[in-house]
Order: structure tokens, then C-alpha cells, then sequence
């Protein structure tokens, strides 16, 4: 995995938001499945911490054996626990990867199987990026890029519009001479820049691969088709991006500086 040193260590800083999103929902009793969990023992200590029930799955063999090693039950697909189940199904980060390397076919027979293993009163509670509305993709903003900057935007560019992430975005005319550049398109594509070039260059190859403005559209089929409903939606603009942002750019737009970073949404039974 390219950086994976800096992957885990920004997953772990990230750990207090998790707790936060399903505190409300966790007590003595509760079953909790964290799928997609990665190496996540601080919600796992947790759960098992308020007397609850922590079942984690997860498609890395590595992630399944340490969580068992750590004493918690965890499997590598969802297979192994049909049948049972939880009164907490929880997704962080998870949603947009979904989007990103799967099928809409198994996008939906996850659902799917989430609405079978879910109890009656039970939540699904989402934290991923934002959940962007569809006129995101047809509002065109600007980006101004800093000129020391611009040939590393222009890699995180050229590798997101090469996987199909972003749709066309401009560059200003003076882009390849000097000054700062500017970069217009819809803010959705914008977004999608913005959010992965402060990952730094050495997460290129793992992170240009995934979507993270996230459609309303694709979340509403979900939910719709497997009779959920939205009990809570909160989303908020995370300002430790902000000191990135001074690195690589001189300008944002107001839809892009006020942009949500992260959304927690909440399901239930309809």
C-alpha cells in the first residue's frame, strides 16, 4: 500500500470523530458490526468498554487476523455472519470506496445485505465525506493553485482525470509559465482536487483511485430500495485540512471553503 505508514497514522487521528458517531447508540448489550473496520481498535475497545457486542469485518486477511489477535471478533465478509443480528451497522469511510471500486450491483447487494442483518430499532450510521447534491456537478467555481505547487496539482490532476474521478477541469493560461494558476470547473471535480492533493504526492497511487464528493443520487437509491430512512444528518467542514490547503493553494472559493469535509447520516427501518 503506497505511504501506509501515513494512511494508518491519519486513520488513527480520526478515532475520536468514530466514537462520537455512534456513542448515542452504543450501551451495555448492543451489537455493533464495523464493516469495512480496518485496524480500528479504539472503536472495537469501545464498544466492548460500554458492555457492548464489537464484530468487525473487513476484506484485508492482515486487518481480520490482528483484530482476533486484539481478543475482538472479526471475518472477512459479510457471508460469515448471514443470519444474526445488530442493532449497529457502522460505515466510516467506507461508503466512498464502495462507490469507488465496486459495481453499482454490488453496491446494492450490500445494502441489501445491511437491511437483513439489521434489527428492527437497529441504526445504520454512516461517516464518510460530504454527500454532495446534484448540482454540484453542473456549478462551476475556481481554485488558484500556488506556483511552487502546480507541478505536483498537475500529477493528483492528470491521475484523477486518468480513473475517471474528475470530468474537465481548466487550466489558466499562464498555467505553464509563472505566477499562480487557476482552476476552474464544476465544484464537485473541485472538491475531489482540493481534498486529495493534501494527501501529498506519495498517496497518488492508492488515494487518485478513489471518489470522495459523494452523489446523493447513488445514496437515496440505496437507502430507497431497501426501505431506510434518514434519522439524523450532520456534516461539518474538519479544519485540520486548512493548514494543507496554505501549502498548495492561494485561493478558494466560497464553495469550496465552506464545503463540508465530513457527513455522519443515520438510518433506519423505514
Amino acid at each position: 500500500m503506497p505511504n501506509q505508514t501515513t494512511y494508518y497514522s491519519r486513520m488513527a487521528k480520526s478515532a475520536p470523530d468514530k466514537i462520537a458517531a455512534i456513542s448515542a447508540y452504543t450501551k451495555a448489550g448492543t451489537r455493533v458490526l464495523d464493516f469495512g473496520s480496518g485496524l480500528n481498535l479504539d472503536v472495537a475497545k469501545f464498544v466492548s468498554g460500554r458492555g457492548g457486542a464489537y464484530t468487525s469485518v473487513d476484506n484485508e486477511r492482515s486487518v481480520v487476523d490482528a483484530m482476533l489477535d486484539a481478543g475482538f471478533e472479526s471475518h472477512t465478509d459479510l457471508r460469515y455472519i448471514a443470519g444474526r443480528e445488530f442493532d449497529v451497522i457502522f460505515l466510516s469511510s467506507v461508503l466512498h470506496e464502495l462507490f469507488s471500486y465496486c459495481s453499482p450491483l454490488v453496491a446494492a447487494h450490500t445494502f441489501a445485505d445491511f437491511a437483513k442483518l439489521l434489527a428492527p430499532d437497529g441504526v445504520i450510521v454512516i461517516r464518510d465525506w460530504y454527500v454532495h447534491p446534484a448540482d454540484q456537478w453542473e456549478l462551476q467555481t475556481q481554485l488558484a493553485v500556488n506556483e511552487a505547487a502546480k507541478g505536483e496539482v498537475d500529477q493528483w490532476l492528470a491521475a484523477l482525470q486518468h480513473n475517471g474521478v474528475i470530468g474537465s477541469v481548466a487550466k489558466s493560461s499562464n498555467w505553464d509559465r509563472y505566477g499562480d494558476g487557476v482552476l476552474t470547473g464544476c465544484v464537485a471535480d473541485l472538491y475531489e482536487v482540493l481534498y486529495h492533493c493534501v494527501w501529498g504526492i506519495k498517496s497518488l497511487e492508492r488515494e487518485s483511485a478513489e471518489r470522495y464528493a459523494i452523489r446523493e443520487l447513488d445514496l437515496d437509491r440505496l437507502v430507497d430500495n431497501n426501505g431506510l430512512r434518514v434519522v439524523l444528518s450532520e456534516c461539518h467542514h474538519d479544519d485540520s485540512y486548512d493548514r494543507y490547503f496554505g501549502r498548495l493553494f492561494s485561493y478558494l472559493s466560497f464553495e469550496l471553503r465552506d464545503a463540508p469535509s465530513k457527513h455522519v447520516l443515520v438510518f433506519k427501518k423505514a
